[in-house]
């Protein structure tokens, strides 16, 4: 790997992100279930990575697993970026929504003799499907530094290591219940006609037509909904990897982390112990009375680079 655009060399073995899980299809119509979803893919675990860092004659060599690169110990605009970061999961698909209950029954007609019958209720929707499993993210890598102990000034160039673990797939919602069926049609009304003989005062016959109405039925209820799926839980987060400076026989788990508990400005005078910041060449006064203190306690270097 050589510096992209931005100045910044990076060594990645990260893992491969989980695809997400399929959602399940949907019921079909006369009130079937959903489908359950699909479980997210978990995220790969990070590969382990080795860096080794060495100047010699100006020159500024960096071994990265199979990657080599060369760096001018002048160009202090150069950072070094080093990832073995989980890959992140996939999520949960969702399960798919309950089909539409079947329609009631038709009503029986009415007859002359009676009248129409209600439409019967609707069936029941179908249940929703379950939500799947979010996956779980993969594992953070184990990172390596190796420098010389007369070289940690180099370990100035690398940004802290990125060893996250992958982030957690999220849980699949269950999917919805599906409507009840609508009811059933009422029985249809029905007319009909009667006659009846009479004799009037006159002796004549008289035929007389009489319409008679049954009313029909009315539509049934609509049918119960269907129940939600049930939703699924997250998956887990990928454990933090490993980071640690090899420095000969020696391991640390960071560089310099100097931490001055109280300070006061102070004049430089002749004689005077002093720190040394290879970068810009500033100067920082030590005095007894100045409580300072090292976290990591690596070895200075014996030289700065020039």
């Amino acid at each position: 790997m050589s510096p992209d655009s931005g100045n910044t060399l990076r060594y990645v073995t990260n893992g491969a992100t989980g695809n997400n899980g399929a959602c399940g299809a949907n019921g079909n119509f006369g009130g079937y279930r959903g489908q359950d979803g699909a479980p997210g893919k978990c995220g790969q675990n990070a590969h382990a990575l080795k860096v080794a860092i060495v100047s010699y004659n100006n020159i500024i060599f960096v071994q990265g697993n199979e990657t080599s690169n060369e760096l001018n110990i002048s160009d202090r605009t150069v950072t070094i970026s080093v990832e073995a970061r989980g890959g992140d999961a996939g999520n949960g698909g969702n399960g798919g929504d309950g089909g539409k209950g079947v329609t009631g029954p038709k009503g029986k007609n009415a007859t002359r003799y009676r009248w129409g019958q209600n439409g019967g209720q609707g069936g029941t929707g179908g249940n929703g499907g379950d939500g799947a499993r979010g996956g779980d993210g993969g594992n953070g890598g184990k990172v390596t530094l190796t420098v010389a102990p007369s070289q940690t000034d180099l370990l100035m160039l690398f940004n802290t290591p990125d060893v996250r673990g992958g982030a957690h797939g999220r849980g699949g919602k269950g999917g919805y219940g599906g409507p009840g069926g609508d009811g059933g049609k009422g029985g249809e009304s029905h007319h009909y006609v009667t006659t009846e003989t009479c004799t009037d005062s006159s002796g004549r016959t008289q035929t007389r037509f009489k319409t008679h109405y049954q009313p029909g039925g009315s539509q049934g209820p609509h049918g119960l909904p269907g129940q939600d799926g049930r939703n699924a839980p997250d998956g887990r987060c990928g454990n933090a990897g490993s980071f640690h400076i090899a420095e000969g026989t020696r391991r640390y788990t960071g560089p310099y982390d100097l931490s001055v508990t109280a300070s006061r400005l102070l004049l430089n005078q002749p004689g005077d112990d002093v720190f040394s910041n290879p970068a810009n060449r500033s100067l920082l006064t030590c005095q007894s009375q100045i409580p300072v203190t090292c976290q990591h306690q690596i070895h200075n270097p014996s030289e700065w680079p020039s």
